[in-house]
Order: C-alpha cells, then sequence, then structure tokens
C-alpha cells in the first residue's frame, strides 16, 4: 500500500516526501536476511517473536529509543485525524536519535 495522504501531508511539512514508498508485508525470508527489525506497535513486535522466534534478538520498538519511553510503542495513527499523524511524526522524529545511537553502537 502507498502512504496515506494525511502520512503524505504531515511529512510533507518537514520536508520528507513519500511520493513512492510501499509497505510490505513480513516474510520469511525479509526477517531472516535483516539485522534489525524496528517496529511501532507493541503487537507488531509481538507478532514478529511468535511468528519468527529466532529474530527474537534483533526485534525493537521504536518507542523504546525516545526519551520518555513507556514500552508500549508509537501508535499507528490510521484512521485518525491530521494531528494524529503529526503526533506520529514527532514520537518517530523523537526516537531517532536514539536509534542513531544504538545503531552506532551495534556497528
Amino acid at each position: 500500500l502507498s502512504a496515506s495522504s494525511l502520512a503524505r501531508q504531515a511529512l510533507a511539512e518537514e520536508g520528507i516526501m513519500l511520493a513512492g514508498h510501499r509497505s510490505r508485508l513480513v516474510t520469511p525470508q525479509l526477517v531472516r536476511e535483516a539485522e534489525l527489525v524496528v517496529v511501532m506497535e507493541r503487537h507488531h513486535f509481538d507478532d514478529i517473536i511468535t511468528c519468527y522466534p529466532t529474530a527474537r534478538d534483533k526485534v525493537f520498538l521504536l518507542g523504546i529509543f525516545t526519551p520518555q519511553e513507556d514500552g508500549r510503542g508509537i501508535a499507528d495513527p490510521v484512521g485518525g485525524t491530521l494531528m494524529h499523524y503529526r503526533q506520529c511524526r514527532d514520537t518517530i522524529k523523537a526516537a531517532l536519535p536514539g536509534l542513531m545511537k544504538f545503531l552506532d553502537v551495534l556497528a
């Protein structure tokens, strides 16, 4: 699926264009070949661990990298308003410095 118009609008406000973005299904090959799997929502984390238990050590919630980490994950704004998409965008943006530090440690 392509990004929704609200997702595109919220990100365009930050100068990010999603014109060519497409979501894709998680497959055994994708999980096997990934060095790291970062998900937004807790149920995504739980589903991947259930389906691919050997991937446990490389699956992380993006929300753990935010300064106010609470373990719940980042809610998908699908079905919400532009405000929900902006909140999601801002939470993801807040997580990026922590994720980058984590990636530096792994390198």
